[in-house]
């Protein structure tokens, strides 16, 4: 017995274990596309502002760049690399919707790629300004910005695997890479030793801030995936940290036991209560509500949610047996054939042994006609119901007539 209790505890578990993996999985993923929305859109607005810039004063371009790089030239770098953000939003998105992960050594290449696309536009400043004043101008204003944003994730391996990746090309960029015909002094070892540490710092820093919301992610799915099984989870769709639909999906694959679940949110738009019906939830509960409208709410559906007690047990009085979830009802070794309306009258009456009804009772409680005026069918059914089950119906054993008031069933 224990054993059996130690198995069923393992698998519980390693379900948890697994549906959790897959959970921060999820998150960690969602984090990566809103980074490279991120970086997407400082891309794009870098390239609109050159654009612009260039259109407006042509003189400050030539001016910046000495005349010696032409905006043509930085697109060849800047549009490739939103192509290439725009692929792996794509690929990470198909990823998510799969439940799948991405491979580790696409993350590490992916990284790789991102990193190297600056060090180019780098080197092309290097070119036009020189190696002192491209280093000089450029990792302030772009080339930071688009490292640290590479760096913000929720793996901190891959974060200060980023970092290194940037420091040691930057650092290769400032001490090997010497344009034709640059007449700049030799290159400081230290100097940019120290700048390229700061780099790996950053990325380790960055690493550091994702691994602590990776932590609280994990928080979150420990106290969502907790083992207590409720019957109805009222969820708001508006949580700080994740998507109360996620928890929702997660919830409804751990448990293979049916948990409902009540949605709260201030969308009242049909699409959205659509989405949240089809994803698993039982109802849908639109702000601002009233306290009473949820508290019904939540009993309906736990009296839906109520178990199933089984067939009920055959009523037994002597020789009779009535058999409720068989619809039989056997008088010693012989069975008797009634109507529906017979047998849910005898069973009414063998419910409540020794209980007088008038024919109105028995007309509100089986037939369920409180506004029925003609109560004869009750004398009829109680005349059909005696001939078959008594020995002598004008001496009844079980349905005895009480003078002035109706009908009760004797056991």
């Amino acid at each position: 017995m224990v054993g059996r209790e130690r198995d069923k505890t393992g698998e519980r578990g390693a379900a948890v274990s697994a549906d959790f993996a897959q959970a921060l999985t999820q998150q960690v993923l969602r984090t990566e596309l809103i980074r490279i929305k991120a970086l997407i859109g400082t891309t794009i607005l870098l390239t609109v502002m050159l654009a612009v810039l260039h259109a407006v004063d042509p003189y400050a371009i030539e001016h910046l760049w000495h005349g010696r790089l032409t905006p043509s030239r930085l697109y060849v770098i800047l549009i490739p690399f939103i192509l290439f953000e725009l692929w792996v939003h794509a690929t990470i998105s198909r990823h998510l919707n799969r439940d799948h992960d991405l491979p580790v050594i696409r993350r590490y290449l992916g990284a790789v790629i991102e990193t190297s696309m600056p060090t180019f536009a780098l080197a092309l400043h290097m070119d036009s300004m020189g190696r002192v004043e491209a280093l000089g101008f450029v990792v302030p204003l772009t080339y930071f910005i688009f490292i640290i944003l590479s760096t913000l994730r929720l793996d901190f391996w891959l974060s200060t695997f980023t970092g290194f990746v940037a420091a040691a090309e930057l650092f290769g960029m400032a001490m090997f890479y010497n344009p034709v015909g640059s007449t700049d002094p030799p290159p400081d070892l230290y100097y940019h030793s120290v700048r390229s540490v700061i780099v790996l710092i950053c990325g380790m820093l960055a690493g550091a801030v994702g691994l602590q919301l990776r932590r609280q992610f994990e928080a979150s799915i420990v106290a969502a995936t907790a083992r207590e099984r409720p019957d109805v989870i009222v969820l708001d769709l508006m949580l700080p940290d994740t998507d109360g639909l996620e928890v929702m999906r997660r919830l409804r694959r751990r448990d293979p036991l049916r948990t409902a679940f009540i949605l709260l949110t201030a969308r009242g738009e049909e699409s959205d209560r659509v989405v949240g019906l089809r994803q698993g939830a039982d109802d849908y509960v639109v702000k601002p509500f009233s306290p009473a409208e949820l508290v019904a709410r939540v009993d309906a559906i736990l009296r839906r949610l109520a178990p199933d007690p089984g067939p009920p047990a055959p009523l037994r009085f002597g020789e009779l047996e009535i058999d409720p979830g068989g619809r039989l009802v056997r008088l010693g070794s012989r069975q008797i054939e009634l109507t529906l309306r017979e047998f849910e009258l005898l069973l009414f009456m063998a419910r409540h042994p020794g209980q007088a009804f008038t024919r109105d009772q028995l007309m509100d409680n089986v037939w369920q006609y409180t506004f029925y005026t003609d109560t004869s069918t009750v004398t009829v059914h109680i005349r059909r119901l005696r001939a078959k089950l008594e020995r002598d119906p004008a001496r009844p054993r079980f349905l005895q007539t009480v003078w002035g008031v109706g009908y009760r069933f004797a056991p």
